[in-house]
């Protein structure tokens, strides 16, 4: 059973915080935090996430993760197509 934790809009949170409560690796939020520099802020080698800031990178997360999914398909179907013409099968 997973455990569901509030979130705060005025609270601070850490990154491993945030990955408990959006189930996305510290590694990847820290990745983020680094590219951005719009959310969150940094004090020496940590990093605080405002609350209402934890939605947005939720969003943007799975959006790269969905769109990385989707380009793979893309590959995969151009792949397939590319065998089935070199074995002399109709493309349909």
């Amino acid at each position: 059973m997973k455990i569901k934790y509030r979130i705060y809009a005025h609270k601070l949170y850490s990154p491993r915080d945030v990955s408990r409560r959006i189930g996305i690796d510290v590694k990847k939020i820290i990745d983020l935090l680094e590219k951005n520099k719009t959310f969150g802020s940094k004090m020496g080698n940590f990093w605080f996430i405002r609350g209402s800031e934890i939605l947005e990178i939720n969003k943007i997360l799975r959006r790269n993760k969905v769109g990385q999914n989707s380009i793979d398909r893309g590959k995969l179907k151009r792949l397939e197509k590319e065998e089935r013409k070199d074995s002399g099968e109709k493309i349909i």
